[in-house]
């Protein structure tokens, strides 16, 4: 939806460079975002975006439930995917995450410093 350096990291997912995880918890909420007044997307679009990121993406189980983001708890259900998922990084641009730095042996990055890498 979105170009530039977050782009650039889902060009990486696609390409097979980088694994990119994801959990239903996590496509539920990009739903109900893309629906909301800020974005107004129609119901195509939506299912098209669900249907696209499930293709390149890995579905992780929760089996962990994470309480650690107060300010917006729907933050925490990145943080449960990627700790579920064993995952290295999470790569967001999202503050309360960035703040974080790391969560467990996850490190949190930018996309910017993950391409660095």
């Amino acid at each position: 939806m979105f170009g530039g350096k977050s782009r650039d990291v889902l060009e990486m997912g696609i390409s097979g460079k980088i694994k990119i995880v994801i959990s239903q918890d996590i496509l539920k909420e990009l739903a109900e975002v893309l629906v909301s007044k800020k974005f107004r997307a129609p119901v195509s679009f939506i299912q098209q975006t669900i249907h696209e990121l499930s293709e390149i993406t890995e579905l992780v189980i929760v089996t962990e439930k994470i309480n650690v983001i107060k300010d917006d708890p729907d933050d925490n259900r990145i943080l449960e995917c990627a700790v579920c998922a064993k995952a290295d990084y999470i790569v967001s641009g999202d503050s309360d995450l960035l703040t974080l730095k790391h969560f467990k042996k996850v490190k949190i990055l930018s996309p910017s410093d993950f391409l660095r890498l």
